[in-house]
């Protein structure tokens, strides 16, 4: 997607879902001063967590990154790249990239989530995972989901072209998504270009 040319909404979009977990991700590690640990649902090739360790280099505090994502050949492609640049520029850090899906994947405490992957699921399917992922948040935790905005313009060349179908939801029902699993107060929403964006 990222090849169509830029003025598209659909690449803005993408590219703001990348920006947008970039600095989140930099501003906790860049802050942090004891180990920190990153789940990355629907991670693809790990291209958010390259351009994480780009930007910081070596942090003071050890970095650990879980890419999940149930394409194998993205989870191969960031194992090729990912992993080598990582230690090649961060000793210590570590990124497990692993192909697995999602219902098979259980952790107790998870200090910060990413999954941007949330307009592919219908509302039984992103209700129910989202009550899972929060009830995986360590204390202090964060978690950041992504849906592309109902205004989209571009959605017959996605469609169409590329036969790339999608579930755009309002702000509004993106919060309702909420409501069943996460406490009232707990869940915040912005629209930034293009994508409603559930922290």
């Amino acid at each position: 997607m990222e090849s169509v040319p830029l003025p598209q909404q659909a690449s803005r979009a993408v590219r703001s879902r990348i920006d947008i977990v970039r600095s989140l991700v930099s501003s906790v590690i860049s802050r942090a001063t004891s180990p920190k640990r990153f789940l990355d649902v629907a991670s693809g090739p790990g291209r958010i967590e390259r351009k994480v360790i780009d930007q910081l280099g070596s942090p003071h505090s050890a970095v650990h990154f879980d890419l999940v994502d149930a394409d194998a050949d993205a989870i191969e492609y960031s194992r090729a790249l990912s992993l080598t640049k990582c230690h090649l520029a961060t000793p210590s850090s570590s990124i497990t990239a692993t192909h697995f899906v999602l219902r098979t994947i259980s952790w107790h405490t998870m200090p910060f989530g990413v999954a941007v992957f949330f307009d592919y699921l219908d509302e039984r399917r992103a209700v129910r995972l989202l009550a899972k992922m929060y009830s995986w948040l360590g204390e202090g935790g964060t978690m950041l989901i992504g849906n592309f905005a109902k205004e989209c313009t571009t959605q017959w060349i996605m469609e169409g072209l590329y036969g790339w179908s999608l579930i755009y939801r309002t702000n509004d029902e993106c919060e309702q998504l909420c409501w069943p699993g996460i406490p009232s107060g707990s869940a915040t929403l912005e629209q930034r270009r293009d994508v409603s964006t559930v922290l």
